[in-house]
């Protein structure tokens, strides 16, 4: 369910079998994406590991290359 407060119009894909975060990412770009591009705000109540493989296969979609760095700083007391 994809629901656009400003314009108050929602937009509802049903689906019988389980999907997962890959398919909700293609289902998103074939259905929404094309008509709407990239909506200003999403909400969404699901886990950090569906955001991003969500945003991975989204992205991949599109043709970005995504590149994930990760910095850690060992403090030193002294």
């Amino acid at each position: 369910m994809i629901i656009d407060k400003l314009i108050k119009w929602g937009y509802f894909i049903a689906y019988i079998e389980e999907i997962l975060a890959e398919d909700i990412a293609r289902i998103y770009i074939k259905e929404v994406f094309v008509r709407y591009r990239v909506l200003s705000k999403i909400i969404s109540d699901r886990d950090l590991r569906f955001i991003v493989v969500f945003w991975e296969v989204f992205l991949a979609e599109q043709g970005v290359r995504v590149v994930i760095l990760i910095l850690y700083y060992l403090q030193i007391d002294g």
